[in-house]
């Protein structure tokens, strides 16, 4: 799930796959503040009504310096927006148009009969339901379907005659998960089914409603689909690097009408690292080999260019262990056909050329003869934002050592974020 992200500059750290049903912006007043003119009194010659006057502004200023009411009250604005932005049609065909991303879950959910048949299943962030509907016509006896957005929560499992209401095996509720409680007509479940992944796939933090929901309602033995995940890194050629995309192109302001604007160009450049830039990337712009994310990483050269970027992507897996009539694996890699998730990069402040096993260097992939490292190492963090829950902190370390016996080191931090408004 991912409705295009506000990416700003910011900062820091570690990361585990983690997700939730929670997410982003918030576009509506929060209930409980203090009431207009709280603490403003009329003049009076009421003692009472001064006294009121004056309990009323410390009340509203005792509210206001109480810091967990106001991150309790952000986090609400922040979880209000998220849910909005996927209350609107667009982002649903989108989602449902992306063929390597419904396919596989269609594929786990209707091509594994030993576990569908008859099974008890937890749709969380179901959306239009189009997940919940592969799981009833793949056999289940029961599916709840539960999503943050009223106005888009299973809209058409009365069209497909799956509904309750109809008799049939699908329920829908809508609310966030984790404050249901009773509200949910089933206490366990056989299988948990959720399409959680964002961005770099921890984008929007909704892993912790998913694991919530695990540690809550699956039954022993359960099968929770996806059931793994992992994260993918490889060294990108610079001028693939988000910033002169994201900006239409940073050669415009080299002539605007016959002026030189360059220093707007350099200025773009520079807050675009740190930026975390969502980019559909070509295989022929991968420079280096692939690195899974672990402790710590380190990838081998392909070709000789600089690069310029570091590109994330994800794949997630329905693994043998609970379909193991038809295992799927559902990747955002740049070797595959595009998703909607595409890729995540992140540009390096200082390029690194890397000497590799393709004598030739091609036009524009630097200077013949000049230093360069065989080998770039490092270690990336990714982390929910302290700041907004649904936002993520990126941070990545790099170091290369250069055929000139000279060291590339640096760290860098990234922001990638869903904006709630003040």
């Amino acid at each position: 799930m991912c409705p295009g992200p506000t990416v700003v500059p910011s900062g820091p750290l570690v990361g585990d796959t983690a997700d939730g049903g929670d997410a982003g912006p918030s576009t509506s007043a929060q209930p409980g503040a203090a009431a207009p003119g709280a603490g403003v009194a009329e003049p009076t010659t009421s003692a009472g009504s001064t006294a009121a006057a004056a309990a009323a502004a410390a009340a509203g200023t005792a509210a206001a310096a109480d810091p967990e009411a106001t991150a309790a009250a952000k986090a609400r604005k922040v979880d209000a927006a998220y849910f909005d932005s996927y209350s609107y049609f667009d982002i649903h065909r989108e989602m449902l148009g992306d063929k390597p991303r419904t396919q596989s879950y269609q594929a786990a959910l209707e091509h594994n009969p030993r576990l569908m048949r008859g099974a008890t299943v937890l749709d969380v962030g179901c959306g239009t339901g189009i997940l919940s509907l592969f799981a009833c016509r793949g056999g289940a006896a029961r599916v709840v379907a539960v999503d943050g957005s009223e106005r888009i929560a299973g809209r058409h499992a009365e069209l497909a005659g799956y509904s309750d209401s109809r008799g049939g095996p699908m329920t829908v509720v809508s609310g966030k998960l984790e404050e249901l409680g009773d509200k949910l007509p089933v206490q366990q479940v056989d299988v948990i089914v959720s399409e959680w992944m964002g961005y770099a796939l921890l984008f929007e933090t909704m892993l912790d409603t998913v694991l919530h929901a695990r540690d809550v309602y699956l039954k022993p033995g359960g099968a929770l689909l996806p059931d793994r995940a992992s994260i993918f890194i490889a060294g990108g050629f610079a001028r693939c690097s988000g910033a002169s995309s994201a900006a239409g192109g940073l050669g415009f302001w080299s002539d605007v009408y016959g002026f030189d604007m360059s220093p707007v160009a350099e200025a773009i450049a520079e807050a675009g690292r740190g930026q975390a830039v969502v980019l559909e990337v070509r295989p022929e712009h991968i420079l280096t080999d692939t690195a899974c994310v672990k402790v710590d990483i380190g990838f081998g050269l392909q070709q000789s260019r600089e690069v310029g970027c570091i590109v994330l992507w994800f794949n997630t897996e329905f693994s043998e262990r609970h379909c193991a009539e038809h295992p799927v694996v559902l990747s955002t890699s740049p070797y595959q056909p595009a998703t909607h998730w595409v890729q995540t990069l992140l540009t390096l402040r200082k390029p690194v050329p890397l000497l590799g096993p393709v004598p030739p260097l091609p036009a524009g992939g630097g200077e013949a003869g000049r230093p360069g490292a065989l080998t770039l190492s490092g270690r990336i963090s990714l982390v929910r934002s302290r700041e907004q829950h649904r936002s993520l902190d990126i941070g990545l370390q790099y170091r290369a050592e250069l055929s000139d016996g000279s060291v590339i080191e640096e760290a860098q931090l990234y922001h990638m974020s869903v904006t709630a408004p003040s």
